[in-house]
């Protein structure tokens, strides 16, 4: 039996053994799973893997950003959770799987009209 994602994961490794391989300064940066929000909060960045639910989009940005002139996690990886105003499990289900599935189909059905 075939795990769900199991080649996204093998993929992700396999791209951060090429990223830790080379010469370059980088950090790696891991997220949970996305959701949007207004605003960034205070979001948490641990090395290492975080055991976590969701990740803002607008936290991994303002994550990513702050890691441009500093150098406290070059050559590592970190993870970056939200800590409040995450959505429930079935709000994002709802959300990130079923509405955008209907709305792909509402314009892929506009677009066949046309």
């Amino acid at each position: 039996m075939r795990l769900p994602g199991k080649t996204v994961y093998d993929d992700n490794r396999r791209m951060e053994a090429l990223v830790r391989a080379s010469s370059l300064d980088w950090t790696i940066v891991r997220a949970c799973w996305l959701f949007d929000a207004a605003r960034t909060s205070d979001y948490l960045v641990c090395e290492g893997s975080i055991h976590a639910m969701f990740t803002s989009r607008a936290d991994l940005a303002a994550c990513l950003l702050a890691q441009l002139p500093g150098s406290q996690y070059v050559r590592k990886t970190v993870g970056v959770v939200t800590t409040a105003g995450t959505p429930g499990i079935a709000r994002q289900i709802w959300r990130e799987g079923i509405r955008k599935q209907k709305t792909r189909a509402s314009i892929g059905n506009a677009v066949a009209g046309c």
